[in-house]
């Protein structure tokens, strides 16, 4: 039999044959969950080489824990942080908001079964651990810059400022789940909670 070649040249198309692999795996791990997805049969899904899976996720650890970021929507927060986000408090939380919802709502089966089976492998807790402190850092370096301009309170703690931020998007994401009418409540309902976030729910003397 010929070696299986990728039909995709990486140099030209690096973040397609990414792209084509996490698909493949997420095929591959709902069909036959995290112990039965082997690097072997997700390279064959992919249609590429097994050894191109290694070169772009190094091992079928970090491929997985690559697909549930993918999933939840949380895999690019550098990028917008640094390139999306324009300063303004405000919108930049709306725009996290929604982009973190609409994530959840679309592949909320799927981060189900992955966070079912995340509970059953200690080593892909363990990394994705790992990963949430990463852009739980890229937060705190965003809201200390917040802090540091007079926006947001001086006395305000960035890390906690995220754990509220990120339990009131994981409540939200589930809320529009299912929801037929999510799609026009959306504004409305991004707008409401970060005004929540920013100002509370006391109304004003």
């Amino acid at each position: 039999m010929p070696e299986q070649t990728d039909t995709i040249v990486e140099d030209d198309g690096v973040s397609e044959t990414r792209q084509r692999i996490l698909d493949a795996t997420l095929k591959v791990f709902i069909d036959k969950g995290y112990k039965g997805a082997t690097t072997r049969r997700i390279a064959q899904e992919a249609d590429v080489n097994e050894v191109t899976i290694f070169r772009h996720f190094g091992n079928k650890l970090k491929l997985i824990a690559a697909v549930l970021e993918q999933a939840s929507g949380s895999s690019d927060f550098e990028q917008i942080i640094q390139e999306q986000l324009s300063g303004d408090i405000r919108s930049d939380l709306e725009y996290l908001i929604k982009h973190l919802a609409l994530g959840r709502r679309k592949n909320w089966e799927t981060l189900h079964l992955f966070m079912c089976e995340v509970h059953r492998i200690p080593e892909l807790q363990e990394l994705m651990h790992q990963k949430s402190e990463e852009r739980e850092k890229i937060f705190i370096d965003y809201f200390q810059q917040q802090i540091e301009a007079g926006v947001l309170r001086a006395d305000l703690d960035p890390k906690m400022m995220i754990q509220i931020f990120r339990g009131a998007i994981f409540a939200y994401g589930r809320q529009i789940h299912g929801d037929e009418d999510g799609e026009n409540k959306l504004n409305e309902q991004v707008s409401q909670l970060a005004d929540i976030l920013l100002n509370g729910s006391l109304s004003k003397l």
